[in-house]
Order: structure tokens, then sequence, then C-alpha cells
């Protein structure tokens, strides 16, 4: 008996299963739906879409492969994000319609796709397998992709801006991205905000930044359904206080600026006042005193605040700043030291003009009794060589008669009196004086000199006597 083929023997149960078996091997051994499911005509990222689809005969069991077209009825831009994630193209940037790439040929395969915008792939997908009679006039759906995902950027002027002041974030991706939603938020807290624009950037103005700004920020890119974050940034919040002022002036004009510093007399007061421009109304300043460990603080009132010294002592001389420091929200900041100002106390003028003049005077007095002394001195030794002469003459003059001694001595007489009344008092004294120190003039005088003085004395009694006697003959006669 002639053997029969196996298939003829097979019953038709047994036939389906071996179609679905040869059914799973081709599944298995044929392309993954992300590798070959959907293709796009045109380039790698950007065409027209179409789908893959497989046909099996049951009447010779055979299949057929083949790519449809999809029909632009509901196509948007969630179908096409749905494509271009698909294809590892990154987002969707446009969704075509009506043939932009060119008229496919073929059979549509699908029309009124309704995706959600989140799926991975067009299969899972709302579609209808009806085609329209008005999808073969040129209406096969296209898609734009990017190619590659968006990456934000956020960028700052500065990370560490100052308390109180506005703050600009610019979010951005690239130049092809134009178009979306842009989202700035700190990575942690509730802080959020966002902003739709046509552009690839946005700037978010944060006005009156305080602490509770401070820190990590990211920007979110959002394109139909997928968001795509930034690198996080650090937003650092500080007070940032201005160098303040010094001045120093002394109420009762003590203070003269000289090239070392300020010169300030000793006894007289002095004030030093510290100043800023800041919005901070609970300030303090700080006088630093850097030779020594003297550290003085004033609360602030209208900005400025004032220390003064009664009386400049000279443990006060040396150099001062001004520091001005301000808390805020826990946070205690300090501002840069002011250039110093150097302090030199100096002797008062008064005291030294006092002291001096005493003994200015004293010297002048001793000077005086000095050239008074010398002028007596040189007097007396006039006279003495007056009368010397005086004395020698009538010596010599032996053989005058009487009448002319008598005569001359008259006359000498009469020189002597106008001697004595030139001289007056001061004569007496000088006298006197002339007596007592008869010893010292001894010791610097000649033996001759002594001679001198004893015969002037003898002389001046003669004279005396003899005018006199010749006065009583004058009268005689």
């Amino acid at each position: 008996m002639k053997q029969q083929p196996f298939f003829s023997v097979m019953e038709g149960r047994e036939k389906r299963a071996l179609h679905f078996l040869i059914l799973v091997a081709y599944l298995v051994v044929s392309p993954s739906p992300s590798a070959g499911r959907i293709r796009l005509v045109g380039s790698r990222c950007s065409g027209r879409v179409e789908i893959y689809n497989s046909y099996s005969y049951s009447y010779s069991y055979s299949y057929s492969y083949s790519y449809g077209r999809v029909c632009d009825n509901g196509w948007d831009l969630k179908d096409a994000e749905v494509a271009c994630r698909e294809l590892n193209c990154g987002i969707a940037l446009q969704a075509g319609r009506y043939a932009y790439f060119g008229q496919g040929t073929g059979n549509f395969f699908r029309s009124n796709v309704d995706c959600s915008g989140s799926e991975t792939s067009l299969d899972y997908c709302r579609y209808s397998s009806s085609i329209s009679y008005s999808c073969n006039f040129g209406r096969d759906a296209e898609v734009v992709c990017s190619d590659t995902l968006p990456e934000p950027t956020i960028s700052l002027y500065s990370n560490e801006v100052t308390w109180g002041q506005d703050v600009s974030i610019t979010c951005s991706v690239s130049y092809k991205f134009s178009g979306g939603t842009f989202i700035l938020q700190k990575t942690s807290g509730s802080f959020s905000q966002s902003r739709t624009s046509s552009m690839s950037s946005v700037t978010f103005n944060l006005h009156n930044v305080n602490f509770d700004h401070d820190g990590l920020y990211e920007c979110q890119y959002m394109k139909t359904s997928r968001r795509f974050s930034s690198s996080p940034v650090r937003l650092s919040v500080t007070v940032r206080l201005q160098t303040p002022s010094i001045s120093l002036t002394s109420p009762g004009a003590g203070l003269v600026w000289g090239p070392e510093g300020a010169e300030i007399t000793r006894g007289y007061s002095f004030v030093f006042t510290c100043s800023i421009n800041s919005t901070f109304s609970s300030g303090r300043f700080f006088l630093i005193f850097s030779d020594s460990n003297i550290t003085d603080s004033e609360p602030a009132v209208n900005n400025s605040a004032s220390f003064s010294f009664p009386v400049a002592e000279y443990e006060h001389q040396g150099n001062y700043s001004c520091v001005y420091e301000v808390t805020v929200s826990t946070r205690t900041f300090s501002s840069t030291a002011t250039a110093p100002i150097t302090v030199i106390i100096k002797f008062p003028r008064m005291l030294l003009v006092s002291s001096v003049v005493p003994v200015v005077l004293l010297l002048l007095l001793v000077l005086l009794v000095v050239l008074l002394v010398l002028r007596r001195r040189r007097q007396t030794q006039q006279a003495h060589i007056h009368t010397t002469v005086t004395l020698k003459t009538c010596n010599e003059e032996d053989d005058v008669s009487d009448e002319e001694r008598i005569y001359m001595n008259v006359e000498t007489l009469n020189t002597y009196r106008n001697f004595t009344k030139q001289t007056g008092r001061a004569k007496r004294e000088e006298t006197y004086e002339k007596e007592r120190k008869v010893e010292a003039d001894e010791e610097q005088s000649s033996g001759d000199e002594n001679d001198h003085v004893y015969v002037t004395q003898m002389f001046a009694e003669q004279t005396v006597d003899l005018y006199e006697e010749q006065e009583d003959i004058y009268q005689n006669i």
C-alpha cells in the first residue's frame, strides 16, 4: 500500500496548530517593533510615517510582509511624539500632514491614530483600520523629530546674590527646539514657576530675594507630554555691606591734621563718627582701636553712630577704624573695616608757653643785673681815672700862686659837685659798694690801683677842706 504524504493524513486541528507554531517561530526571529515596526520615508528622523505589517494566507500557508501608509486623519503632535520615541529620534518637533515629504504608494493600514503621548509605540495607540476615501488624495501622516533629546540649561549672572536684590534666571534649550513649556523649580521645597514660550529660552525674574530663595535650582523643558531636566545650580543669597565711612572732629578746636595723622591736643575732647548707606535699620557700629584691645560699639541711628572721648590722653594715641555689623534671619554679616585714622596726642601749647616764659624772664633779669653791674663798674673806673689825673695835675703845678690854686681847686670842686649831682644817689651807692668790695678789688687790681684809690679818697677830703678854707678867704676878701 502506497504511503500518503504527512500533511494529507493530518486532521484540521493539527494543521491549525502547526500554522500557529510557524507563526510563533517567525515572530521570534523577526525584527522587534522598536526595530522595524515603523519607518520614516525621507530621513532617519524626519519623513513620511509607514507601519510594518504582515499577512498570512491560510489557503497556501504563505505570508506577505510590507509597510503600509498612515492616513493623517486626526494626526497631531502627540501621535508624532510617540512615533519619534519609537524611532529613538528625540522628541517631535512637528506633526506633518498633506504629504509634505511626498505622497506614498501602496495601501493605507491605519487612520485616525489617537495617542496620549506617553505610549512607547504606535501599536499601543487607538486607531482605525477603516480607511476613508479621502485618504487617497495625498493625506499621508508625517513627522519631524529632533534627532536628539533636548538638554535644557540654567544660567545665572552670578551664583551669589545680595539679599533684597532682584535676580534673573534663564532656562534655555537648543535653538531647534523652539516652543514648549519651561519650568523653574527648587530641588527642595515648593517653589516652582512655569512659562510657555514659542522661543527656545525663557527668563524668570525673582524680586527682592531673601534667604528663602537660597538653594538648588533646575530648569525643566516640557514638549508635549515629555519633560526634560537640566543639571541643578546653586543660588546663594548673602548680605553684602558696603564699607562704612569714618570721620574725626574736636569740638574744642583741638584738632590739627598733619602729614602723619590727626594731631589732638592733650586734654581736649574728640569724637569719631561712623556712617553707612544701608537698607537695614538694626545695624551696629564697632570702633576698633588697633593698637590696643579697646573695641567700642554703638547701635546705628539713621545709619550712623558717634564715639566720644571727653579728654584726650596719651593712651588714646593710635589707629582707629569702623566696622558695620547687621543680623538678618539669625545670620550675622560684617562689613570690611574702614581705612584707619591715626591719632597723635600732643602737648598743649599754652602749657608749654607758660612754662617757658618764666625761664626767659629770669634770664632777662639776670642779664639786666649783669649789665647794670658792668655799667657801674665802668663809671667807677672813669671817675677814678678823672680824679687821678686831677691829682697829678695839682702836684705838678707847685709854682702856681695861691690865688690860681684856689681858683683851680674851686673849679675842680665845682666839677666834682657836678659829677656828684649827675651820679646822685648812684655815686653814693657806688662808694659804699666800693668800700664793701675793697678786698675783692685788691685781688683783681694791682698795688698801684690801690694807691690810686687811697689817694683819691685823700684828695677828695683835702679838696673839701681846701674849698672850705678858700671860701672863708673869699668871704674875708
